[in-house]
């Protein structure tokens, strides 16, 4: 049992790393100009990771580092397996994350992007205008219940959960910085404003929620479509347009977490 505190914390930190958001997380912060590279610092030089080949044609931008240096515990022999293990999941995140930068910056491969060509980005105006934006989640399914779930950009949050044969359960929140960040990160790493929800057919009762996005300027972006599994992404393949609106539409359930029906 690893009692270092130091380490402890460490191995939060990198098991909190979602290998399956990397790209879009990548896809937020290079819109949001944000962009950073994930450097590996486990020997004496630190390297860029998944891009040490074109390290000299790297953009400007931020520097995340993972591991310690020289210093770092994956250097001793009797290094604990928790903290091998949640290194490579930031090992694995970080390689997605930075292959995803390359991509957008035409560093590593042909294509070429602004963060003008994210038509969310441009919806929704710079961050310092976040605080005026409001998105709402409604997914209610007659005889089933469901909820809606209403943000604010200043962290304002009404969670209305309706079962069968009940009165709603609201509750009213005030959110963290931190989460209404993510949430509107996923709508921009998912470029929600181009999202296009194929005209499907559904079997009957099938979840058909509706999320909208409200910008500071009033401007409105609302989706509808069928919940319905799906394939899960393929690392290096574009993700379809239903799996986009299910990466926002499970961002915004995560709020319903917060609050406990009683």
């Amino acid at each position: 049992m690893i009692t270092d505190t130091y380490l402890q914390a460490k191995i939060r930190k990198y098991l909190d790393y979602d290998v399956s958001q990397a790209e879009t997380d990548a896809a937020s912060d290079f819109a949001t100009g944000r962009m950073r590279i994930f450097f590996l610092a486990v020997d004496e030089v630190s390297a860029p990771i998944g891009l040490e080949a074109v390290r000299n044609r790297l953009p400007t931008h931020a520097t995340t580092f993972i591991g310690e240096g020289c210093i770092d515990p994956t250097n001793d022999e009797e290094c604990p397996p928790e903290y091998r293990q949640a290194m490579g999941n930031a090992i694995e995140y970080a390689r997605s994350y930075n292959s995803k930068i390359a991509e957008l910056t035409g560093t590593g491969k042909a294509q070429q992007a602004t963060a003008l060509s994210n038509t969310t980005a441009e919806f929704i105006g710079p961050e310092n205008e976040w605080r005026n934006l409001r998105i709402e989640l409604v997914d209610v399914v007659g005889p089933f219940g469901g909820r809606t779930i209403e943000v604010l950009g200043g962290g304002q949050t009404c969670i209305r959960l309706f079962r069968h044969g009940k009165s709603p359960v609201i509750h009213r929140i005030s959110i963290s910085a931190t989460d209404v960040q993510r949430i509107v990160r996923s709508f921009i790493g998912n470029d929600f404003c181009s999202i296009l929800i194929p005209v499907e057919m559904a079997e009957p009762e099938t979840p058909r929620p509706s999320i909208s996005l409200c910008s500071p300027q009033n401007g409105m972006k609302e989706l509808s479509a069928w919940l319905k599994s799906s394939s899960p992404p393929i690392p290096g393949q574009a993700l379809t347009a239903q799996q986009r609106f299910q990466n926002v539409y499970g961002e915004i359930r995560r709020l319903e977490s917060l609050v406990t029906e009683k």
